[in-house]
């Protein structure tokens, strides 16, 4: 396939994954060290906000993406992965870089890639430093989400000038560590001395607490230094300050998060508005697949991202609050991921499990072997529903909902994708007679 930066997404997308296939993971920096500086891409002329974690990301990057913008700051955010299209991955002040601007990029990445054995995620990222290289005389901050732990991510080839570490619990055991001790060194690598840190209460953990110490890195810690006057989060404190808070939909740690950020941002690099003048844009700031509902006939659909088991802990409690509503599961889930850790925070409140496989996913767990942990776990043969797609799992879900149920899918970003795709389609909203609009403009 000969390809140039005219080409299409689509077509560009397609040799770097037949290429590059996306499941494959070797961590390292050397590469995108040598093609980014042979590009010329790994300099900005702005601030670099880091924000690593096991979960929570992309919620504070969205939440402190939208703060800094409506101080009147010009953003450019990365994230990973994605859920509909490609683009969401990049955006310049909110909104998704264009497709030529990505096919441009991708054909620069190609120019210095040859032979490099670089993967999907390192070419993909190099593509967005392009973008936000060009972009960075323009640009304010940016902010960029580690992928996959923190020391060896090709996100860590860029030095923050501030990082943000959102939570450390188990998961990637077999690349990262199978403690919290082990994983809090693989984050406390996108560390640089002296920088400011911003760590939440559930990223208190030894090993980085030695290195912000090591570093001299002046540090903020949710629970102490910030956090809310009560449950109900309506209010908000730093030091002897206190903040009203609107009502709002993404998690109370990374709200709580890119407030701190907000604040010492202004504080060390760029003056920014008092947050109490800002703090209402973040009531409508929502992010596709995080407690995500969706209204079909009658009944909620619900799709979250949860994949590891401080994830679907937190999904737990978020469906605790709908006390005796009847809760139906949705649930594919990668086959290297410990799936009895997965579905128990679930279990109590599941009355119906629906399974399904995830098609061309290399790594994708076999529906038979989410039927057998579901089994091990104690749920009733009779409640379980194996069907050969997701998809499938879903329409037989939708078909046994009644109005008032929730059907909550869940266990991937890949599970959120391959519902929300097709139904994200206007034909197959029309076919299958799921929702009467655009399920996009349905979130509540």
């Amino acid at each position: 396939m000969i390809l140039n930066k005219s080409s299409d997404l689509a077509n560009w997308l397609a040799h770097i994954e037949h290429s590059r296939p996306q499941h494959v993971i070797d961590l390292g920096l050397a590469r995108v060290k040598e093609v980014g500086e042979a590009a010329k891409i790994l300099g900005f002329s702005c601030p670099v906000i880091t924000v690593a974690g096991t979960n929570g990301k992309g919620s504070t990057v969205a939440v402190l993406a939208t703060l800094l913008q409506a101080a009147g700051l010009r953003v450019g955010a990365y994230t990973s992965p994605h859920l509909l299209q490609f683009n969401e991955r990049i955006q310049l002040n909110g909104k998704p870089v264009a497709e030529c601007d990505l096919c441009e990029a991708f054909a620069k990445i190609e120019a210095h890639s040859e032979g490099k054995g670089l993967t999907f995620f390192e070419y993909t990222t190099l593509a967005a430093f392009a973008i936000f290289q060009a972009a960075s005389p323009q640009l304010d901050v940016v902010i960029l989400e580690v992928g996959l732990g923190g020391r060896l991510d090709a996100v860590n080839v860029i030095a923050p000038s501030m990082a943000i570490i959102t939570s450390i619990s188990i998961d990637h055991e077999a690349i990262l560590g199978a403690t919290r001790s082990a994983i809090a060194e693989q984050k406390a690598g996108v560390l640089r001395d002296n920088i400011p840190v911003i760590l939440s209460f559930d990223a208190k953990v030894d090993s980085l607490l030695s290195a912000i110490q090591k570093g001299k890195n002046p540090c903020l810690i949710e629970g102490e230094d910030f956090a809310y006057i009560d449950n109900t989060c309506r209010e908000w404190r730093q030091h002897s300050e206190v903040i009203k808070l609107p009502n709002f939909n993404l998690p109370e740690s990374s709200v709580s998060l890119a407030l701190a950020a907000y604040t010492v941002f202004s504080k060390t690099f760029h003056w920014l508005p008092d947050i109490s003048e800002v703090i209402n844009y973040i009531e409508n700031v929502t992010l596709m697949g995080r407690f995500q509902m969706i209204k079909a006939d009658g009944v909620s659909v619900i799709f979250d991202v949860a994949h590891n088991p401080a994830s679907t802990q937190h999904l737990a409690n978020k469906l605790k609050q709908h006390t005796g509503d009847k809760v139906i599961a949705v649930w594919a889930s990668l086959q290297d991921k410990d799936l009895t850790k997965i579905v128990l925070p679930m279990l109590d409140k599941v009355s119906d499990w629906f399974i399904g496989g995830l098609e061309h996913v290399a790594r994708a767990a076999n529906p038979l072997l989410l039927e057998q942990t579901l089994k091990t776990n104690g749920v009733r043969a009779s409640a379980i529903n194996t069907h050969k797609t997701l998809f499938e799992a879903f329409l037989a879900a939708k078909q046994r909902a009644k109005a008032g149920d929730h059907i909550v899918v869940f266990g991937s970003f890949y599970a959120v994708s391959h519902i929300l795709s097709p139904l994200n389609d206007n034909e197959a909203n029309r076919h299958y007679e799921l929702i009467r609009e655009n399920p996009l403009e349905n979130i509540a």
